[in-house]
Order: C-alpha cells, then sequence, then structure tokens
C-alpha cells in the first residue's frame, strides 16, 4: 500500500514539474528595449509542447520624416533582423500612427521573404482589417496574401 502511495505522489509530482516546464517555456519573452508598447512577439513555427520556440518582436510605427509606415522585425534581444517600409496590400499609403495596431490573432499566420536575402518577414495585419507588405518583397508577399485568401492565380 505505501509502495502505491509513494508511486502516486512521485508521478503528481513528475505531473507538476512537467506543466510548470511548459509553461515557462510558453511565456512571451520581455520585450528588448527601444520597441513600442504596440509592438508584437510572433512566434514562427508553433508545435504544441515545445520547450523553445523561434519567435520575434515585430514593431511598426508612421515615419514622419519620411512620410512613410515602417515595421522592423528583432529577434527576442532586440537585435535588428529586417526593417523596411510596409504598404497596404489595398488602398491608400501611408496609414496614420493611430491605425497602426497589429492584430495579435492573424499576424505571423502568413509568412513571405527571400531565400537569396535570408529575410522571413510575417505579413502584417491590422485591427481595422488592413494587411501591411514589405515594400522590398511586396510581389512575393501580395502571392503569399492572395494564396491564403484562395486567390490561387485566379484573376481578381
Amino acid at each position: 500500500m505505501r509502495v502505491i502511495k509513494l508511486i502516486g505522489a512521485l508521478l503528481g509530482v513528475m505531473i507538476v514539474v512537467v506543466i510548470g516546464v511548459l509553461w515557462w517555456a510558453g511565456r512571451v519573452p520581455r520585450r528588448p528595449s527601444g520597441l513600442s508598447a504596440n509592438a508584437l512577439y510572433v512566434e514562427r513555427g508553433v508545435v504544441p509542447f515545445m520547450l523553445s520556440s523561434r519567435g520575434e518582436w515585430l514593431d511598426c510605427w508612421f515615419d514622419d520624416h519620411e512620410r512613410v509606415d515602417r515595421c522592423k522585425l528583432t529577434d527576442k534581444k532586440g537585435a535588428l533582423e529586417f526593417e523596411d517600409v510596409f504598404v497596404p496590400y489595398e488602398g491608400q499609403s501611408p496609414l496614420p500612427q493611430v491605425d497602426l495596431v497589429l492584430d495579435h490573432r492573424r499576424t505571423g499566420q502568413v509568412w513571405t521573404g527571400s531565400y537569396e536575402r535570408h529575410t522571413l518577414v510575417p505579413i502584417v495585419y491590422l485591427m481595422d482589417g488592413e494587411i501591411l507588405l514589405p515594400r522590398s518583397e511586396y510581389e512575393k508577399a501580395k502571392k503569399a496574401v492572395d494564396w491564403s485568401k484562395g486567390r490561387r492565380g485566379k484573376e481578381q
């Protein structure tokens, strides 16, 4: 009887430890300094029960000097990975700062980039429904969005 209780207690402790480790591994890292409060942590390649994830911070803002919308992607520690002017998938550019609110549910579901440039960038979805694409990768990004919307090779 004592052996059964001991085994049960050990299993209980192991379950609590595993749950604790999974919770700890799934936490969003601290936002690096230099990013706005609106920056979004975007995970890439999320797999259930993974002990580590690949994620980046995405921050977008209106550049008053150049009168464009810019976004940058940094690693977990804030090191710059990609920065570009971002333009709307459809509609007018630039968008005012007040409209640059990232949709945390949709941003990070569709990615674009270039193997030659070693870039992989999330398509930016905004809360008002706008979609922003990196200007330097616009054609590839537009195709990725078209594909995700079911516009696979169809005339629009």
